[in-house]
């Protein structure tokens, strides 16, 4: 999406990459009802705020920490199944965490 292309182009590549024009039309009309408010088909691009989250240590056997926060994990894959209803695929979709145990965990619930 061109919104979300904009930001590394300027900053990193002097604006030489662009969107492919396939993908930079491919939106959804309407944000599903879950996300109305949050998630705009201009700017797609969402940060959720969970609160009431624990996070918990993911590899209690490596030698680097992990963790991962199952009030994320929640909201995430409710936000995930709401835009796969609405009509996108889930190669329309990507998910950003800093932690390889969210990332799992998340995975695990999708």
């Amino acid at each position: 999406h061109p919104a979300i292309n904009a930001f590394p182009s300027r900053q990193f590549y002097k604006n030489r990459v662009s969107t492919c024009p396939i993908i930079a039309e491919n939106r959804l009309s309407q944000p599903p009802p879950l996300l109305q408010g949050l998630l705009s088909p201009e700017l797609p691009i969402l940060f959720l705020a969970v609160p009431n989250g624990q996070e918990q240590r993911g590899d209690h056997d490596s030698a680097t920490a992990s963790y991962f926060n199952l009030a994320e994990v929640d909201a995430v894959s409710a936000a995930v199944q709401a835009l796969l209803a609405a009509g996108a695929t889930p190669q329309d979709i990507g998910i950003v965490t800093p932690y390889a145990a969210q990332a799992r965990a998340i995975t695990q619930n999708l």
